[in-house]
């Protein structure tokens, strides 16, 4: 599920494993270099592997030299810790090659994988890990976190419900206007879709085939099918999404 909070949550385990003054185990004080440096990516002790922009997943070569690094002493003399996202797209070559390092880390090396769901990982790799699955987080939870972010509570509300149940893509939401206006278009025009017949929807698919943002029109069609409630919700007022991309 996009916008659910794997990569913030890796993201804060790393700060958690690399703080250089916890005030308390497995917490973090937000304010030293490490703590400081992690969220951008630029801490030495931190490696960040991801998929190339011409790539379809990590590569071997990416495990290889991961490999190298981690066998190094940490910058820190804390730890090193390896967060590789999207894993789920990782070339067999490379899956392959991280089982080693999974089975017997270096000392003082953390590695945390993320994925879309577990069951696309392969099971070589997945039994390998502990799985810390991510649920949708309740609405009136996300309303409030993004009131605390300057949202007035009408659009908080709005913005929570769009997002069902992942924190990130509220963020997002948030922050830009033109996502927001983006996908309001994509949840209005799901009750039109659902009632065109099937040469319709053939002529649909064949014009939308190349757009960029097929991806996203289709997850978010996805987690509406597949969310009772929003969908309910969305059924009874077509307008919502065209108010919503206003707001």
């Amino acid at each position: 599920m996009f916008g659910v909070g794997r990569r913030s949550l890796a993201t804060a385990l790393a700060q958690a494993v690399l703080c250089l003054a916890p005030p308390a185990p497995g917490d973090w004080c937000g304010t030293c270099r490490a703590c400081r440096q992690v969220p951008a990516g630029t801490y030495p002790d931190l490696h960040l592997v991801e998929r190339s922009e011409d790539k379809k997943g990590i590569g071997i070569e990416q495990i290889r030299e991961l490999q190298r690094s981690l066998a190094l002493t940490p910058f820190d003399g804390r730890a090193r810790v390896a967060v590789m996202t999207e894993f789920e797209d990782a070339s067999e070559g490379a899956a392959n090659a991280l089982l080693k390092t999974l089975e017997e880390p270096p000392p003082r090396v953390y590695l945390v994988l993320t994925a879309r769901d577990v069951e696309e990982v392969p099971p070589t790799i997945a039994s390998r890990c502990e799985v810390l699955a991510l649920r949708p987080v309740p609405e009136g939870e996300i309303a409030a976190a993004l009131e605390r972010r300057g949202a007035s509570p009408e659009s908080a509300r709005d913005l929570a419900k769009t997002a069902l149940g992942r924190p990130t893509l509220a963020i997002n939401l948030l922050a830009d206007p033109a996502l927001r206006e983006r996908r309001a278009g994509h949840a209005a025009a799901l009750p039109q879709v659902m009632h065109l017949d099937l040469p319709g929807r053939f002529a649909l698919a064949k014009e939308w085939a190349d757009q960029e943002d097929l991806s996203d029109r289709l997850s978010m069609w996805l987690l509406l099918l597949g969310n009772a409630k929003a969908w309910r919700w969305l059924r009874r007022s077509t307008v919502w999404g065209l108010r919503q991309g206003t707001s």
